[in-house]
C-alpha cells in the first residue's frame, strides 16, 4: 500500500477543525489594530497557580500571550489580584474540579442576579469543551461508536494533541466502525503534529491492535530516527512479531515464517518475564511440537507464568505421554481457572481409564477422589470407575459407575454399571440398564444377548 500523507482531520470530520489544527500546529496571534490595552481576563491564570497546575499555568500564560502580545503576566499570583472577580475563581474551581452542571447553573443565577454581567468567555468555551469531551468519553467506553465520532464533528477544538486521548477514541471509532482507512487518517495526524515520544509509540501500539497490517504499515512512513539510526517505533516491529505468533497461536491453520519464530525465542531465552515464553508454548503445542512445548511452558512457569504455563505444560507433557509426570502440577493448579481444572481432570481420566490398567502411586487416588466428589465430576466418577473395575475391585468400580450415572447419565457410564451388574450376577440391576439403555447403545443390547456371567469377587 502506497504511503498516503495523513489527511488534517477537518476531511475526517465535515470540514469542522481547522481552526483547532491552526491553534495547535501554528499559532498565529494577531496584536490588536488599536493602541487601547484590553483587560485581560486573569481568573483562570490565577485559579491553575493556586492549584500548583504548572502544566495547566504555563498553558493559560501561553494561550494569553498569544491573544495579548503586549500582556505580561503578573509577579503575584496570590489572591485574586486587582479586578478579579473573587465568583470567578471560584467558577474556574467549579470547572476543574468536572462540575459541570453545577457551574451552568452558577452562571445562570448569576446572571438572573446581574443582568448585564457575562461570563468570561474561556471559560464558556472550556466548558463547552468539557462536557463534550465527557460525552465524547462516555460514548466511546460504552462502545457508541458513531456518537463518538459525532461529537468530535461538534467539537473540533478537543482534536489537539494536549487531548491525545480523544484523538485515539476517534481512531478507535473509524476503525470500529469499518473506516480503516480513516482510522489511519487519525492515527497518522497524531504522528504528523504531535511530538510526546511516550505519546507517538503509544499510538503505534493502539494502531496495531485495530488496523489490518498492510493499513498498518504505511504508519511507519512517519517514524522519526535518531542520530545512531535507531527508528523510535522498533519496539512496534517486536510487538507485530508477537502479534503474529499469537494469531498463530489461536489458529493452528496459521503459520508464521521461521525468523518470527527466531525472534521470539532469542527474546524468551535473554528476557526474565513469561510472556514470550508463554506465547512460543502455545504455538509450538498447537502446531503438533509438544515435547518442544513443554520445555517453554516450564520455563515461563518458572517465571511466574501462572495458570496459562501451568496448562500449558500440562497439556504438552500428557501429549507426549508424560501425563504422570505432570500430575503435581496440574493438582497445584487445578483451582485457579476452569481451563486448570479441565486438564487435572483430563490427565487424571486418561491415566484412569488406561487399559490394561496403569500402576498409579496411591496419593494420586486419595487426591482425586475429593476432588471428584467436590466438583461432582461425572467424567472423573466413570473413570474411578474403569480403573477399579479393571484393577478387580468390581464391586466399587459398580459403585463409581452409578454415582457417575447420577450426576450426568452417559452411555460409557451406563455400559461400566452393565458390565458390573451382569459380572457379579445381578440380573435385576442388569435388567433395570438394558431397559433404560437397550434403544440407546448397542453395545449394552448385545451385552443382554449374551449369556450372562456368574458372580464374581469385588
Amino acid at each position: 500500500m502506497p504511503l498516503r500523507p495523513a489527511v488534517p482531520l477537518l476531511l475526517l470530520l465535515a470540514a469542522v477543525i481547522a481552526p483547532a489544527v491552526g491553534q495547535q500546529v501554528a499559532p498565529a496571534p494577531q496584536p490588536p489594530e488599536t493602541p487601547a490595552r484590553p483587560k485581560v481576563d486573569e481568573s483562570a491564570l490565577r485559579y491553575f497557580a493556586a492549584q500548583g497546575d504548572q502544566r495547566r499555568l504555563e498553558t493559560e500564560i501561553a494561550r494569553l500571550r498569544a491573544l495579548y502580545p503586549d500582556w505580561t503576566p503578573p509577579t503575584d499570583l496570590s489572591g485574586a489580584g486587582p479586578g478579579v472577580d473573587p465568583a470567578v475563581v471560584r467558577m474556574w474551581a467549579m470547572f476543574a474540579q468536572g462540575r459541570f452542571a453545577e457551574l451552568r447553573r452558577e452562571i445562570a443565577a448569576r446572571q438572573e442576579a446581574e443582568p448585564g454581567w457575562a461570563p468570561p468567555a474561556d471559560l464558556v468555551t472550556k466548558l463547552d469543551e468539557g462536557e463534550a469531551r465527557r460525552r465524547l468519553v462516555n460514548a466511546s467506553d460504552a462502545g457508541q461508536w458513531n456518537s463518538v465520532i459525532a461529537v468530535a464533528t461538534e467539537a473540533p477544538a478537543l482534536l489537539v494533541c494536549a487531548n491525545v486521548d480523544i484523538l485515539w477514541r476517534v481512531a478507535e471509532a473509524f476503525a470500529k466502525t469499518d473506516r480503516a482507512s480513516r482510522a489511519r487518517d487519525a492515527y497518522a495526524y497524531i504522528l504528523q503534529n504531535c511530538e510526546a515520544p511516550s505519546e507517538r509509540l503509544a499510538t503505534m501500539q493502539k494502531a496495531l491492535a485495530l488496523l489490518p497490517d498492510p493499513v498498518f504499515d504505511t504508519l511507519f512512513g512517519f517514524e522519526r530516527k535518531a542520530a545512531d539510526g535507531t527508528g523510535e517505533f522498533a519496539p512496534i516491529q517486536t510487538d507485530r512479531i508477537r502479534q503474529r505468533v499469537g494469531r498463530a497461536a489461536e489458529q493452528p491453520t496459521l503459520t508464521v515464517p521461521a525468523e518470527d519464530l527466531a525472534t521470539i525465542e532469542r527474546l524468551a531465552r535473554e528476557g526474565r518475564a513469561a510472556d514470550d515464553a508463554l506465547l512460543l508454548g502455545w504455538y509450538l503445542y498447537r502446531h503438533q511440537k509438544a515435547a518442544e512445548a513443554a520445555d517453554w511452558f516450564k520455563t515461563a512457569l518458572d517465571r511466574g507464568g501462572g495458570a496459562k504455563a501451568a496448562e500449558g505444560y500440562v497439556l504438552s507433557l500428557s501429549a507426549t505421554g508424560r501425563g504422570l509426570e505432570a500430575v503435581p502440577v496440574a493438582y497445584e493448579w487445578r483451582d485457579a481457572a476452569p481451563e486448570n481444572k479441565k486438564a487435572y481432570t483430563d490427565i487424571m481420566v486418561a491415566l484412569l481409564a488406561a487399559d490394561p490398567p496403569r500402576k498409579l502411586p496411591a496419593d494420586l487416588l486419595t487426591q482425586f477422589v475429593p476432588f471428584v466428589n467436590g466438583e461432582k465430576s461425572a467424567e472423573g466418577a466413570e473413570a474411578l470407575g474403569w480403573f477399579a473395575y479393571n484393577t478387580g475391585q468390581v464391586r466399587t468400580g459398580g459403585n463409581w459407575f452409578k454415582i457417575s450415572l447420577d450426576w450426568k447419565p452417559t452411555e460409557a457410564a451406563a455400559y461400566g454399571l452393565a458390565l458390573v451388574r451382569k459380572r457379579l450376577g445381578d440380573r435385576a440391576g442388569f435388567n433395570e440398564i438394558v431397559r433404560a439403555w437397550r434403544s440407546r447403545s448397542p453395545r449394552i443390547a448385545r451385552l443382554a444377548g449374551s449369556r450372562a456371567a456368574g458372580p464374581g469377587a469385588e
